[in-house]
């Protein structure tokens, strides 16, 4: 265990680095090419209520993803932190210029947001430092999205959103770590 958690801890901060690095064209273009397919894939299409984050840290962006969600009159739902017991909370979003500067200064919905039981979402689309080719997450290291997701609902569609270079064929992953349903990229889209 020991020995995954420090391959855990070394991989998390080659990575971050790495994406903290990228040029903000890079950032931009990359996460345009991401937003298509999410945007073009049945897992999108058929979903009326969408988890999403606000990128921060050279994440993969997803305000293009955001901006065609509301086009098309679907309700979209952002964390917030509860740090005392450990949870995300989700929050109905309509505008992000009202989003506040939450934990870790991450944006995250107003006070004042509509809470959203997580049962009533369709697909959260969700950060991570890395993947592998067989769905497993690998998070910041706080475990919030993992026992958010632990509770998640089986007909709720989990979609992880990353770089080209964040993706492994394997990944250290402990038993809580929990998995993904499909993966996007600038390249693709990858089911499991």
């Amino acid at each position: 265990m020991i020995e995954k958690r420090s391959d855990k801890k070394e991989l998390r901060a080659q990575l971050r680095a790495r994406r903290q690095s990228l040029p903000r064209k890079e950032i931009e273009e990359k996460s345009h090419a991401a937003a298509n397919i999410v945007i073009s894939s049945d897992e999108f299409h058929r979903a009326e209520v969408i988890g999403l984050y606000c990128a921060c840290f050279g994440e993969v962006e997803t305000d293009e993803i955001f901006e065609n969600a509301m086009s098309l009159g679907k309700t979209t739902i952002y964390p917030c932190t509860d740090r005392k017991n450990g949870l995300l909370n989700f929050k109905v979003v309509n505008d992000l210029d009202k989003m506040a500067h939450g934990e870790w200064r991450i944006p995250e919905p107003p006070a004042n947001a509509a809470l959203v039981p997580l049962n009533l979402a369709d697909l959260l689309i969700l950060p991570g430092v890395a993947f592998d080719r067989k769905g497993g997450r690998l998070g910041m290291g706080g475990g919030f999205y993992d026992r958010m997701l632990a509770s998640l609902p089986g007909k709720v569609v989990r979609m992880g959103l990353a770089y080209d270079f964040q993706v492994f064929d394997r990944i250290p992953l402990e038993e809580k770590d929990q998995r993904m349903d499909c993966l996007v990229t600038e390249s693709g889209i990858m089911r499991f």
